[in-house]
């Protein structure tokens, strides 16, 4: 197999072994997605058979008659979705203390039923316009919650407690963890007085927050619940572009969530009961394409499926007309008029495909330019294949005269393969390939690499998870050794091992970056695997694998984000000025520092007067998460230090996202200054600096209004030709 972009190329041979190589530039083509005017009065053709797993948003219970109500149910319905995620919510339903009106309710249900739809019912909102809090308010929601669940227990038997608890706006007046601990610990006791069978979703928060979700469980009276539900929206910037790793990030989000509930013991199943991306043509809406979307869509449901996830309830079938500004009625993946986006093609096509299927292992190493997921049961298999960045081609050993390759839209074509080889040019939109022999592309998911959240450091060693397969019908003798290109060391613990027929087994690995690897560069990995049976006969594996190594950022904070200046009218910029205020004055100043480890400020926000300079390791997707290290903070700001290291003197292109605004020094002269309230994504903005040649001093500063807080500062080259 060989894949591409641009010019780095990596080739996979019948035995899986990884070959670098050259391949000259491929030239992009341009790609016009035109939407057809569709009429109001579609019939959505039924299809079978339902994918059990996908669920989304309906809005059954907000429709605005019984025939738009008929109609997302009938749209639901011909995709293949058989779960809706249906609002109960406790300030439309009570019209005195422990008196209700169902009516509402009673008209979605009924649709429900009548086309087959199970219902994930969210119990939210209050009638005394903020979170329950006292002993009163509590047993009112306790009230409530076991009407709604003794009215509805013969149709509903999955309840989920709140939604995104961990933002203001649905919690009001501020997030309170231990708040909402207490009514969950209600809500799921009085759910389960009216129907013991019933299960109960606790959490349900914005982001894998785990740190408002450690606060629940610590809490005095740590509440029970059943199943876990987040919301782990990610931009499609963050998924695909700018060497993002998103089947790593989601696993590795994935295994810390999991870690998180087993310290408690609470090993619980794990529901994604919102999760999408809006068509918003706004600046600052955070849309995406209408095809982008589409790509999207299929995109996280697979990844979603990859990680162990339950059920992905997708955001949203339908949202009813908006301003093109609002980017919340843009995520629905029907139009205003019931047509449906390409998004709604590409689930269709998904859940037609992957139905009853389960996730067998990728086929390619994780930090390749393509992408590749096996899907199977007895039956059958097919396999999702996409480009990560423009195109990439891809040469797989398939084992078949021929394929049937379906796009998004349901389109599909033979593609004949001579020598037994799929060659095929991927681009950024998924397609699903079926007909190929199972066990030589099995095999090609015998070696799997899960990388860690933390990057590894220079001189410093670093765990790595590895997992070896079986897929023959044979008991197999394995042995597994590792190699850094860098001149930097690996362990293989263990390195050698027996496996029966289909059984895998977890691998620690421990690297060391070399000299030849600097900070913000990546280590390469090289791993072979060899399996062989007890006839002596033998296969490979091999696979390279791209390490990041930690930039190597200091951070320190946070310090004060105040209300505006009396020189500073409010309407120019927003109300705070934290961005403003040089709370380094004590060592020089702002663009004078050079911090090193350890190095203190005076003024610091909480107990601690102190502010000290600290590593911190990025994620992933090379993200200075602040929240992560000084918790949930309101109104603060905090500054990030690193040195930037190049070989010669030149100009690079400098990408920056932030949450909320942001100010840049390089070599002690300020490059870039956004003050801005926003949510962060990779490439929000650009500037182009020079370097020198050596060392290149480089500090941020961030400030934070309300939840998110942190920053992208990624260093791109420039090409020939100014790109």
């Amino acid at each position: 197999m060989t894949a591409r972009n641009g010019e780095d190329a990596f080739v996979v041979d019948s035995s899986g072994t990884v070959i670098p190589g050259k391949i000259p530039l491929f030239i992009p083509l341009l790609i016009l997605f035109l939407l057809p005017t569709i009429p109001q009065n579609i019939l959505f053709a039924q299809t079978d058979p339902r994918m059990e797993s996908v669920g989304i948003l309906m809005g059954l219970e907000k429709a605005e008659s019984a025939g738009a109500r008929e109609r997302l149910a009938q749209a639901a319905v011909s995709a293949g979705i058989y779960w809706s995620r249906q609002s109960f919510e406790w300030r439309v339903a009570e019209t005195a203390p422990h008196a209700y009106d169902w009516a509402h309710f009673d008209t979605a249900m009924e649709v429900a039923e009548r086309f087959g739809i199970q219902v994930l019912g969210l119990i939210t909102t209050t009638p005394f316009g903020h979170a329950p809090a006292s002993e009163e308010e509590l047993d009112r929601f306790a009230h409530f919650v076991r009407s709604v669940v003794e009215r509805y227990r013969d149709r509903v038997h999955f309840w989920e407690i709140w939604n995104e608890p961990n933002l203001g706006m649905f919690w009001g007046p501020g997030v309170d963890p231990l708040a909402y601990a207490a009514a969950l610990r209600v809500g799921y006791g009085a759910a389960k007085e009216a129907d013991p069978s019933c299960r109960v979703l606790g959490m349900c928060t914005l982001g894998m927050d785990t740190y408002f979700i450690r606060k629940v469980l610590e809490s005095p009276a740590a509440p029970p619940f059943d199943i876990l539900s987040v919301h782990p929206y990610r931009d499609l910037r963050e998924i695909d572009l700018c060497n993002d790793r998103p089947d790593i990030t989601m696993r590795e989000d994935m295994r810390v969530l999991r870690n998180l509930l087993r310290e408690f013991g609470r090993d619980v199943p794990i529901w994604f009961t919102e999760m999408g991306r809006n068509t918003s043509l706004a600046t600052e809406g955070e849309g995406i394409s209408l095809a982008a979307q589409a790509a999207y869509t299929v995109k996280m449901h697979v990844m979603a499926a990859m990680t162990g996830v339950e059920k992905l309830f997708q955001y949203e079938l339908y949202a009813p007309p908006a301003a093109a500004d609002n980017k919340e009625y843009h995520y629905g993946i029907l139009h205003s008029d019931y047509s449906p986006k390409p998004a709604y093609e590409a689930l269709r096509t998904m859940t037609a495909k992957l139905a009853d299927l389960r996730y067998e292992g990728s086929v390619l190493a994780e930090d390749s330019f393509a992408r590749g997921y096996l899907f199977g049961n007895d039956e059958r298999v097919v396999l999702v294949l996409w480009a990560v960045k423009d195109q990439a081609e891809i040469l797989l050993p398939v084992d078949s005269k021929s394929v049937a390759v379906t796009d998004l839209e349901g389109r599909q074509r033979t593609v004949t393969t001579p020598d037994g080889v799929l060659a095929v040019e991927l681009t950024e939109s998924p397609i699903f390939v079926e007909g190929f022999n199972r066990k030589a592309v099995r095999e090609l998911c015998e070696l799997s690499v899960a990388l860690p959240w933390r990057q590894c450091r220079i001189r410093e060693w670093s765990s790595v998870e590895c997992a070896v397969g079986n897929s023959s019908a044979e008991f197999a003798r394995w042995s597994l050794r590792g190699r850094m290109c860098d001149g930097g060391r690996v362990n293989v613990s263990p390195d050698h091992g027996y496996l029966e027929s289909g059984k895998a087994e977890t691998v620690a690995l421990s690297i060391r970056p070399g000299s030849r690897t600097k900070p913000g560069d990546s280590a390469k990995l090289d791993l072979i695997l060899s399996l062989t049976n007890d006839r002596m006969e033998s296969r490979m594996v091999r696979k390279m694998v791209h390490i990041p190594v930690d930039p190597g950022w200091l951070i320190c904070g946070p310090f004060p984000n105040p209300g505006p200046e009396g020189s500073r009218p409010t309407s120019v910029v927003p109300t705070d000025t934290g961005l403003f205020i040089d709370h380094l004055a004590d060592a020089g100043g702002e663009a004078v520092i050079e911090p090193v480890e350890g190095q203190s400020h005076p003024g610091a926000l909480g107990e601690n007067p102190m502010a000290t300079w600290k590593p911190h390791p990025l994620d992933q997707r090379g993200f200075i998460d602040f929240r992560h290290s000084f918790g949930v903070r309101r109104n603060a700001t905090a500054y990030a230090y690193r040195v930037i290291h190049s070989p010669d003197e030149r100009f690079v292109r400098m990408r920056i996202g932030s949450d909320d605004g942001i100010r840049i020094w390089l070599n002690h002269r300020e490059v870039f200054q956004k003050h801005v309230h926003r949510e962060a994504h990779i490439h929000q903005d650009e500037v182009i600096v020079p370097l020198k040649k050596g060392r290149n001093p480089c500090l941020i500063k961030v400030d934070q209004g309300g939840w998110g807080w942190g920053a992208y500062v990624q260093i791109e080259e420039i090409e020939p030709d100014g790109r």
